[in-house]
């Protein structure tokens, strides 16, 4: 309940703040805006809560091209099929991930659809790895890596992923 609590202030004093601006309505130039930052807290926690809701959820990305080589084409039709949209004060949210033009370019290895005998149950899975040369991601939210379970990533991918090897 504290912790609600606390979350709750925070996050109404973050709309507050001096440097604290409306996200536009047309995603792909909030992600214009969030390229330039170096972390999402300087923005202020809505737009970290609209960045990390795009993140997890099975959303497309703002286009198939939004990954150099074509990486996510065949994600964006399959995600594009679920026919599931997020839409937080009017602004529809796409995946936040954008590499493009990229003077040094990208180093990327795309993992083809894999299973694997885990604890006595299959593990099927697939993604892609991708290296922005030269110069570091921004916002540091994007460097690491994201694992989904059954379209979800987040908190839940442990428990997800312990879901998965029980329920077939």
């Amino acid at each position: 309940m504290m912790y609600t609590l606390f979350f709750a202030r925070s996050f109404q004093e973050s709309l507050e703040l001096p440097r604290f601006k409306d996200p536009p309505i047309d995603w792909s130039k909030a992600l214009k805006i969030i390229s330039k930052t170096a972390l999402l807290k300087e923005l202020g926690d809505y737009w970290k809560l609209l960045w990390e809701l795009a993140a997890v959820c099975p959303i497309p990305y703002v286009s198939a091209r939004a990954l150099p080589k074509g990486l996510v084409t065949q994600e964006q039709a399959r995600l594009e099929a679920y026919k599931f949209s997020v839409f937080v004060d009017g602004i529809e949210l796409k995946k936040p991930i954008v590499l493009a033009n990229n003077p040094n370019g990208y180093t990327h290895y795309k993992i083809p659809e894999t299973i694997k005998r885990v604890y006595g149950k299959d593990l099927k899975y697939h993604g892609y790895l991708v290296v922005q040369e030269g110069k570091q991601l921004e916002p540091d939210e994007l460097r690491g890596i994201l694992i989904r379970a059954q379209e979800v990533a987040g908190s839940l991918v442990k428990y997800l992923l312990m879901k998965v090897w029980t329920m077939r």
